[in-house]
């Protein structure tokens, strides 16, 4: 079972993947035009809410004890699954 430290790290990475992923679809959404551009938007503030409770557990996670962080898990994988599946259904429409 991965340590507080490594799952904190773990999910750090992704994140930042994602970022640099959402700064694309950004792009490909500016790009775009009338209904599409609307569309493209709205999946990015529909990431960019989830992305924000990511960042919610995130903190909780890096403040809480070694002890407390094992019950607050669970609610991060929720979120980070919830995220993650977000994410796979905004980069494939913008394909």
């Amino acid at each position: 079972m991965e340590n507080k430290d490594e799952y904190v790290k773990r999910l750090h990475k992704q994140i930042d993947e994602w970022n640099a992923q959402i700064d694309e679809l950004r792009r490909k959404a500016d790009e775009a035009h009338g209904e599409a551009q609307m569309e493209y938007h709205k999946q990015l503030d529909e990431l960019e809410g989830k992305q924000q409770v990511l960042r919610e557990y995130m903190d909780d996670l890096n403040n809480a004890s070694h002890e407390a962080w094992k019950d607050m898990k669970d609610g991060a994988d929720s979120a980070w699954t919830e995220f993650d599946a977000a994410f796979r259904r905004a980069w494939d429409r913008f394909k």
